[in-house]
């Protein structure tokens, strides 16, 4: 599952983000004044780069949520341990008493 996950953020991502990209410069009205190859190059550059840090938060907030499973996971199972301490009866009673 976490093959196909990063797959899909990488190829759905990219494919995504290209469709986003070139859009606009598809559909431009024709009254819009024309853009030369250096401003659509900027302009190509800036919003990959936008996608990029997008798709790299989208991932750091999967591996998160990772994290939190794998941590309330833990908690639970300190808990279970902490519950039972407070239930199981002291061991050594009879010898600590015996010395005391």
């Amino acid at each position: 599952s976490e093959v196909v996950r990063q797959y899909l953020n990488k190829y759905f991502c990219t494919v995504i983000g290209l469709f986003l990209i070139a859009r606009p410069l598809r559909l431009r009205s024709p009254n819009a004044p024309s853009l030369s190859s250096d401003q659509i190059a900027q302009y190509f550059t800036s919003t990959w780069r936008n996608m990029e840090a997008m798709a790299s938060a989208i991932q750091d907030l999967f591996e998160l949520t990772n994290r939190i499973g794998r941590l309330s996971g833990f908690a639970t199972r300190v808990r279970q341990l902490m519950q039972g301490l407070e239930v199981r009866p002291p061991v050594l009673t009879a010898e600590i008493e015996e010395i005391g």
